[in-house]
């Protein structure tokens, strides 16, 4: 009977604990979402730099929103898009909460209606991936044997078109999105909407920024299978819904791709390695998730449990959504690579090798937000 007792307390700890680490990152979320409403309240659009004005004119104009020619309404009208944006991106970047419990820690979920919905159809399939059709941009498709599920455990992909120097048919794109995830990355450079974007994200951050667009019919098994990316990302879902899965870095292991790039380049990141998800959510229009560095992700569009308020993927043609990367280790904005580099240039011994999973995470440890800010980065640290 005392042994019964001791299992039934420890039973009822471990559900207790699991029950309060719960509560707390939902008040962590709560805090975050406070910070970013009260910065945008205190946010002051006549403030803003001629280069962010022109950033935000540039994406209200793509998405459609109705500007004057001068773009002087732009910081006077409260429900520009773009200035949401902007401040949305400001108000994150500055969240003590978000900068202390989630950055390079653990991933956050933000609803439409936290992020005041500015996403939402900020890229559709009607109005800005037609464009592609008659141009020269050429994306990316899943290979067919993720579609086929012949494989479901490493990326595999194809260009979108057999020849990159000829242009894009509509037909193609069709063809890609038959099954499958099709994807441009770079699209800030392809979609001036998207360019506007990434120039409010880097003034924001101060950290190099990249959009990558992701578009997937409803029904697909493995949109993307499960990987890591050297990027922290800020998923906005701009149409649809996609289910997303997202871990725990898996411990490094000899013989293993790098810790940045898993589940790429022929490497398989098996189930086992995995465990339980930190997250497993339906990202729908208008939410924000922020990934960290290294945690692994998979994504899918089949339906979901049917919400009366919330339209399951089911009722949607395409999920799609802008995947915002904060670039700092693609740019060795990193411990790690500011070590190797003054070693470096001393002309001393700059390898290192780490085998303890927490000293290679120390090492790896970007510089802060800001940094690269210039003298505005160097008050948003101070």
């Amino acid at each position: 009977m005392k042994f019964i007792s001791t299992i039934k307390l420890l039973t009822f700890h471990i559900v207790a604990t699991q029950a309060a680490s719960s509560d707390n990152s939902c008040s962590l979320t709560e805090s975050v979402i406070q910070e970013i409403k009260s910065a945008q309240i205190a946010f002051d659009p006549s403030s803003i730099s001629h280069s962010v004005a022109s950033a935000v004119h540039d994406f209200d104009t793509a998405i459609g929103h109705s500007v004057d020619d001068a773009g002087e309404g732009l910081v006077k009208d409260g429900k520009s898009p773009g200035l949401g944006g902007y401040s949305f991106f400001t108000g994150l970047a500055k969240s003590a909460t978000f900068l202390n419990e989630f950055w390079h820690k653990k991933p956050l979920l933000l609803g439409a209606k936290d992020t005041a919905n500015w996403i939402e159809n900020s890229f559709t399939v009607e109005r800005d991936l037609k464009l592609v059709e008659g141009s020269y941009i050429s994306g990316h498709r899943t290979s067919d044997v993720l579609r086929n599920g012949t494989r479901t455990d490493t990326w595999l992909f194809s260009s979108l078109k057999d020849d990159v120097a000829r242009k894009t048919t509509w037909a193609e794109v069709e063809d890609a999105l038959n099954g499958g995830t099709i994807y441009f990355n770079n699209a800030g450079s392809l979609w001036p909407g998207i360019g506007a974007l990434c120039r409010m994200c880097i003034d924001a951050f101060g950290i190099p920024s990249n959009v990558n667009v992701y578009v997937t019919p409803n029904g697909v098994n493995v949109s993307v299978p499960p990987h890591t990316d050297r990027q922290d990302v800020l998923v906005m879902q701009t149409t649809g819904e996609k289910h997303w899965k997202v871990y725990a870095p898996p411990k490094r292991a000899k013989g293993k791709s790098d810790a940045l790039a898993r589940g790429k380049n022929g490497d398989v990141l098996d189930e086992d390695e995995l465990g339980e998800p930190l997250l497993d959510i339906i990202l729908r229009k208008g939410d924000v998730l922020y990934i960290p560095t290294g945690y692994p992700h998979t994504t899918d569009t089949i339906a979901t449990e049917k919400d009366d308020d919330i339209p399951s993927i089911e009722d949607t043609d395409y999920s799609v959504h802008m995947t915002m990367g904060l670039d700092t280790h693609v740019w060795a904005l990193t411990y790690a690579h500011l070590r190797w580099s003054v070693l470096q240039k001393s002309g001393e011994n700059y390898r290192l090798d780490i085998d303890n999973d927490d000293h290679y995470w120390q090492a790896m440890e970007t510089l802060p937000i800001g940094f690269v800010g210039g003298s505005k980065g160097r008050d948003h640290l101070s």
